[in-house]
């Protein structure tokens, strides 16, 4: 791909039509691969039973506390610094992979021994778990070489290799999996299915980055500490997160049985695929929250309401339907051996909820530059998780696990969002959560009235039950479906308008002309605060859109064709809520913003390479399907 192409790609990918491209890609594959992963863990908890699967998930969980430094936060910064509209000259994000490589490939080899020599030393009396550890950790080094690929996807918005990575690598794993059973193989060899997704991504991600562009590794000492020490704050918000999300793991192996672990190693595996979504949708929209926190406040805050509007409407059915359905969900996709661990998975469906909204408002904080605050938040909750862990797990085992991660992510995403609230003009969509109660509650009731009968028809049930309240009497319904889509595209007619806000986000107002002479100005945009922006009719709007759409992303000079002059951009800047004056428009009529998915989404953990973004996404699903690169996501 030549210079040109990739700039237009990187323009146009901030557009809710790349977002939306991206994430169906992820989707599609997380939703194939998902399903290979549920029969997964099927086999191989009803084959190990809960001692054996316990010791499994100790060895996975022990290895993936070293998984924050597979990547150590350098794809965050790549993407950030090519995405930076500050910037006077950006760099290419070949270039910077080329060195994110030759990072990789320096670190990769002892990043794996380290792993392997400190697991030998905390589990010298569990012979199988060291065991399992051993193979485990090579996923490590395939890990620190495919997730170095990663921001040349995300930059471009091309998910389709990543998608396809993941579902190849589960399937695969699948298949290594159901040949362990029929051999009747012994335990240890379970930890090879371990390595197949990081393998897979590896081979896939390098031949889909390689069309992309140049992908030589590159060692330049100055410019690899200089990624390095910018990263170096994320690095160590990853160091944090990882712990945070493996550590209960690990405190369990050590503070009780492998059987308390087995139970919280299949409800967290269970829990967590929800997550995917999550995981998708902010692999898909960071360089967009990226690029608007830097050219436009008002932009972002819209933009990120809807992030957060999209994240309520799936989190809210998974904490509600998830822990009705809890019991007979573990009993299916394991044995009856597993269903003391019930109560488990209630408590994990609703830490991952929550985890949907943390994700949020720590890409929201990312983008604003605020990865500091970020660190501190994460190691009080961190220090907090530990506290709890070592209080509630002598006295309730995994149950006391569940009730620590619980209790830490509430803590976290208050915190946070009070933050995020202070620094930029991102409100809480207040209306919008009341108003999902209604169908949230009527798929807890057919969910728990069904769950007796069928789990997987009372999943079905509730589903259709959610989403046609919702279509009925909202909040999501056509009208506010139709809205995004308005959003999206210049209206029918000359003089209509071409910016449709979020529902609840304000409305458009006509200005009559003065004292009856000439055509009245042009309408304005009033958010819910009252402050009104210009809104240019459909020639001049689709004329400057064309600019950002087919030439290299100039915000500058967009802004100077919309008349957003410096004056007034820094006094913007200063407080983006301050009133401007209506014939000022924004850097944009047609918001972003506005633009944003009614139900979106990197993948990854590793969905994508920005899984680390957003604080509190799990590195990696389950024990018996490992997707190591998918961890790195969630918390930057």
């Amino acid at each position: 791909m030549n210079a040109s192409a990739q700039d237009r790609t990187t323009g146009s990918g901030s557009t809710i039509t790349a977002i939306a491209r991206a994430f169906a890609q992820q989707m599609a594959g997380r939703v194939g691969g998902t399903i290979a992963s549920l029969a997964t863990v099927a086999l191989t908890t009803r084959t190990l039973g809960p001692e054996n699967y316990g010791q499994l998930t100790a060895a996975v969980m022990f290895v993936t506390l070293w998984m924050s430094l597979t990547e150590f936060g350098v794809g965050e910064i790549i993407v950030r610094r090519v995405t930076d509209s500050q910037r006077s000259v950006r760099p290419t994000v070949h270039r910077l992979v080329q060195v994110n490589l030759g990072i990789s490939l320096t670190m990769s080899l002892p990043l794996m021994a380290v792993a392997m020599v400190s697991g030998i030393l905390v589990y010298h009396n569990q012979p199988q778990v060291v065991g399992m550890l051993v193979i485990i950790s090579v996923s490590l080094a395939l890990t620190t070489l495919h997730t170095a690929f990663d921001p040349v996807f995300t930059v471009m918005m091309r998910f389709g290799a990543v998608a396809l990575a993941d579902f190849l690598g589960r399937v695969l794993t699948l298949g290594l999996t159901i040949g362990l059973v029929v051999a009747d193989a012994p335990v240890y060899t379970y930890a090879f299915a371990q390595i197949i997704p990081p393998l897979g991504q590896l081979i896939i991600k390098a031949i889909a980055a390689r069309r992309l562009g140049p992908l030589t590794p590159l060692f330049r000492g100055r410019e690899s500490l200089g990624l390095l020490r910018e990263s170096l704050p994320i690095a160590l918000v990853l160091v944090i997160a990882v712990l945070y999300w493996r550590i209960d793991g690990v405190l369990l192996s050590v503070l009780s049985n492998p059987v308390e672990v087995g139970h919280f190693g299949l409800a967290y595996s269970i829990a967590f695929m929800a997550t995917m979504v999550s995981e998708l949708f902010l692999a898909s929209t960071l360089s967009t929250t990226t690029r608007l926190f830097q050219s436009d406040r008002a932009a972002f805050g819209v933009f990120v309401r809807g992030v957060f509007e999209a994240m309520y409407f799936v989190a809210v059915p998974v904490a509600v339907v998830g822990a009705v359905l809890a019991g007979p969900l573990i009993t299916l996709l394991s044995s009856d051996s597993f269903s003391d661990g019930a109560p488990v998975l209630a408590l994990l469906f609703l830490a991952a909820a929550i985890t949907f909204l943390n994700g949020s408002a720590s890409q929201a904080l990312f983008a604003a530059h605020d990865q500091h605050f970020l660190l501190r938040l994460n190691a009080v909750t961190l220090t907090i998780n530990i506290v709890l862990n070592v209080i509630l797990i002598p006295l309730l085992g995994a149950v006391g696990a569940g009730i620590a991660l619980v209790a830490t992510e509430v803590i976290g995403f208050v915190v946070a969002r009070v933050r995020l609230a202070r620094r930029s003009p991102v409100r809480e969509p207040w209306s919008f959560i009341v108003r999902l109660a209604i169908p949230a509650a009527g798929a807890g009731i057919v969910a728990w009235s069904l769950h007796g009968v069928n789990p997987v028809l009372a999943l079905l049930a509730a589903a259709i039950v959610y989403l046609g309240v919702n279509l009925l009497i909202g909040p999501v319904t056509p009208g506010y479906i139709r809205s995004f889509r308005a959003a999206r595209s210049v209206g029918a007619d000359d003089d209509g308008p071409v910016l449709a806000l979020p529902p609840g986000a304000g409305h458009v107002e006509s200005q009559a002309p003065a004292d009856g002479a000439g055509p009245g100005s042009p309408p304005r945009i009033v958010p819910r605060n009252g402050q009104g922006y210009t809104h240019y009719d459909r020639n001049q709007v689709a004329h400057n859109i064309s600019i950002m759409e087919t030439a290299p992303l100039d915000l500058s000079a967009l802004r100077r064709s919309f008349g957003w002059d410096d004056r007034t951009r820094d006094l913007y800047m200063r407080d983006p809520w301050a009133a401007v004056p209506p014939q000022t428009p924004m850097s944009g009529s047609r918001l972003p913003g506005s633009q944003r998915p009614s139900s979106l989404p990197p993948s990854p953990p590793h969905p994508t390479p920005t899984d680390l973004r957003s604080r509190r996404v799990p590195p990696s699903d389950h024990a018996t399907d490992q997707n190591p690169s998918d961890h790195q996501r969630a918390d930057s």
